[in-house]
Parts: C-alpha cells; structure tokens; sequence
C-alpha cells in the first residue's frame, strides 16, 4: 500500500482522510487546486507593411494578446527574438526578408504558433529612358535608367538612377532630380545646369562623376573676384576658371585673418572661404560678365 502519492482533482477545495480497516483518520488540513491558467489565445497577424524604395525593411502588427500582466512574445523563422510589452495589439518593425511566426506567454502558458508572415524583397520596377520613358512618367518606387541623351522639361524622381555609357543627361535650371538611393554613372555624362539639384533621400554609396554648373549671380571683369566654398568633393581650385592667371587665387587663412594666396592645383578644401579672380582676356578693357564655374563631384 503506497502511503504518498499525487492526486488529481478537478478544481476546487479539498480535505484528505485517511482509511484502515474500521479507522478513518481526522480530516487534513484544507488543499485548494486552482482552475488551470487560461492559455493565450494565437497571436492575430494584422496589417503587413513590406519593404519600399524608402524603407529596406517589413513590418507588421500583432492583436489578440493578453489583456492583462506582461506578455512575452517570442519570433521563430528567418531569425528569432523575444519581446515583452502590455495591451492587446503591438507593431512590430525592422523585419529583413524572409518568413516568420509568433507566439505569445502570459508568464505561465504559452499559445499556439501564429500564421505565418513572409517578408519580400523590394523590386522596383525598371524605367528606362531611350527617346521616351518606357513606363510612363517616373515614380519614386522606380529604378530609372538613362539609355540616350535627355534634358529635363521638369523635376524627375525615382529609387535609383543609372546613366548607361553614351547618354549625355541634362537636368535643366531650377529642375531637381531627386533619388531615394544610389546614382550610378557607367560611362555617360550626368549634369546640373545652374540652380539645378540633385537631392538624394539615403545615405548611399554614388558611382562614376556628375557636374555641377554654377553662374555667377553678377558679372565680374577679370580683375574683380568672386568668393566660393566647395560644394562637392574632390574640386581642384584651378577648374572653377582656368582662365584666371595663376597670382589670382586665394583662400582664407583663420589665424591670420587674411586672404592666402593659393596654388590653383590645390583641392578645395571643405568649410574653407575662396576668392577667384576673373578670367583672364585680350581686350584693352576688363571684360564684363557671368561666369560658369563646373564643380566635379567624383565618386
């Protein structure tokens, strides 16, 4: 006869007595069995966001969690971790590529695994540019590709900008071309006329070179001087008017407070003020006017 063991009972209030023969021992001390914990119910998948040109990762958001208490929500799939949090519904963002699954404890039980949520790869679709747009006017969710010569008639957008080899692409004054992320020039020619801009939403790695064109705002003579910083880097001082004689460059010198004359095959150094002269002509009077300056941004 065992004299210990584990009984089982449903929930409820509960005294033991113990039975020999024609002798029954006095009631035990009061046992109590609690109702069983509620086990969470599955993880509801919600509203899936998946990646865009702006934004390289999914998310998603979960309802259906616990009420109350603090719940721990655990991912399994392309890779794992484990949150905790309150409320019945949680956002969850940061989701790379791939499939993944959820389940959520109250502390004491554990749900069931939710469905699955797939993350894609963001695809854009391709624009290419010949004589026309192949695919209608560009869209920021686009990769836009420059396979001829083109000059802009008005801002143009677009996910990524490739110039191919042999296309001369023009954006005009007051035109901007803004991309979300790379802009790889493969052999062509990419510039920007005067008051143009390139804006670019990511900090991305750029390939091959691109010109700024810069106009002087009034017209100089060649023996006034026009003061510049560099916009872009590397830019050889020399570049912004080959015209000016060699004694007619100078940057300036912090310690000193004064002007530094300069070799022209100097690179611009950034936050650093210059003044260059006006080029250089063959007439008995100064020559008077604008002057186009072409920044070369190297990448």
């Amino acid at each position: 006869m065992n004299t210990a063991g584990a009984i089982t009972a449903p929930a409820g209030s509960y005294t033991v007595t113990a039975t020999l023969g024609a002798c029954t021992s006095l009631a035990s001390a009061s046992a109590v069995v609690n109702a069983q914990p509620a086990t969470p119910s599955i993880p509801t998948v919600g509203t899936i966001t998946q990646p865009t040109c702006a934004l390289a990762a999914g998310s998603l958001t979960l309802s259906g969690l616990p009420a109350t208490g603090t719940w721990t929500l655990t991912r399994s799939g392309t890779s794992s971790n484990t949150t905790t949090g309150t409320g019945t519904t949680t956002s969850i963002s940061g989701l790379a590529v791939g499939t993944y699954n959820y389940t959520v404890s109250n502390g004491t039980c554990i749900s069931s695994v939710s469905a699955n949520v797939v993350i894609n790869a963001f695809v854009p679709i391709t624009n290419t540019y010949t004589t026309s747009w192949d695919n209608g006017t560009p869209t920021g969710e686009q990769k836009i590709v420059f396979n001829g010569n083109y000059s802009s008639s008005g801002d143009v957008s677009g996910c990524s900008c490739q110039v191919k080899t042999g296309a001369a692409v023009v954006i005009n004054s007051g035109h901007t071309l803004t991309i979300t992320n790379e802009v790889t020039v493969l052999g062509g020619s990419l510039t920007f006329n005067d008051t143009a801009s390139l804006v670019q939403t990511n900090n991305v790695t750029n390939s091959g070179n691109i010109t700024y064109n810069r106009i002087t705002n009034t017209k100089v003579s060649s023996t006034a001087y026009t003061y510049w910083s560099s916009p872009v880097t590397p830019q050889i001082l020399y570049n912004l008017s080959p015209n000016t004689l060699s004694s007619m460059f100078y940057s300036f010198d912090g310690p000193s407070q004064n002007w530094k004359l300069e070799s022209s095959a100097i690179t611009m150094a950034v936050g650093v003020g210059y003044i260059v002269g006006g080029p250089k002509v063959a007439t008995p009077v100064p020559l008077i006017q604008l002057l186009l300056m072409a920044f070369q941004i190297m990448a």
